[in-house]
């Protein structure tokens, strides 16, 4: 499924699953007295639209890594009981460096990851975000350590080479051999949490200088300023209130150089779920 192959209908509920989840989070960070920020196509919807973005079909948040850690410890206790917490601490097959809290009673369950024997629910992406080096071949080096054991998350429960396991991808990679001979040695040695310990000690080990900028730190393009960070605005986003950099403007245009409102369809992109089915909690009128 393709951002176009939406319905109305379907992209109106969606995002009111989203929203819902969303507020919930923000419900467990002012308890907690953390900041939670939005980014990426969520950030374009709030700077152009006050709101998801029409077509966009999930909200992404970011957290400075000490919030985020602390998130991930005392969240659970925190969230009601129809929103579940997903990392790889809390799940046992959850091939991902991120967490997300999924909404109990739905499914958005994505192709790539659809045999994965894990909480298919809809869900809001929660990113953390580390201090990267202002050095560039520091930072180079960095984030190519941290790709490499993001690919061996991954590819613990989704083998997407056609080499040494038998792949779960539709089009397995032929290429990078010494990549996927490395990934596979690693991933067979060693267990899913104990590579995501040693990818959250790399990700932070820049957190106590002094840097000029946070990002998802495997990442290139989520570059943003520590100042922005730590003097976060808020602004109307759907039907609540939410943070954003402080700069918003000159994050969007770091991360997507060619930004503007109106894009072509092509590049209208969407997580495209094989199955998506939504709750049924929501009266007419919870979002007035």
């Amino acid at each position: 499924m393709d951002a176009m192959c939406y319905t109305e209908d379907e992209l109106k509920k969606l995002h009111l699953e989203l929203y819902d989840i969303l507020r919930e989070i923000q419900r467990v960070c002012d308890q907690l007295g953390i900041k939670c920020f939005i980014q990426g196509g969520s950030a374009i919807g709030a700077f152009f639209e006050k709101e998801i973005l029409p077509w966009d079909d999930d909200i992404d948040v970011g957290m400075i890594r000490q919030d985020f850690d602390r998130f991930l410890r005392q969240a659970p206790a925190l969230l009601k009981p129809q929103y579940f917490l997903q990392w790889v601490g809390s799940e046992e097959h959850f091939p991902q460096t991120m967490a997300k809290v999924r909404k109990e009673g739905t499914e958005f369950r994505q192709h790539y990851f659809r045999n994965v024997p894990m909480h298919h629910g809809i869900f809001v992406d929660i990113m953390p975000y580390d201090k990267v080096p202002d050095n560039a071949l520091f930072q180079k080096t960095h984030r190519s350590i941290l790709r490499f054991l993001s690919l061996c998350i991954i590819n613990q429960e989704v083998w997407g080479w056609k080499y040494f396991r038998t792949s779960a991808v539709d089009k397995p990679a032929s290429n990078r051999f010494m990549t996927a001979l490395a990934v596979f040695v690693v991933s067979s040695l060693f267990s899913r949490k104990q590579i995501f310990r040693v990818f959250s000690f790399v990700s932070a080990m820049f957190n106590r200088y002094d840097m000029q900028y946070y990002n998802q730190a495997k990442e290139f393009r989520d570059h943003i300023s520590v100042k922005s960070l730590h003097n976060m605005q808020i602004v109307p986003f759907g039907p609540l209130q939410v943070y954003v950099p402080d700069d918003l403007e000159t994050y969007l245009r770091h991360h997507y150089p060619n930004l503007r409102r109106t894009i072509p369809d092509e590049e209208k992109l969407s997580h495209g779920p094989d199955v998506l089915r939504f709750s049924d909690d929501f009266p007419n009128d919870v979002f007035v």
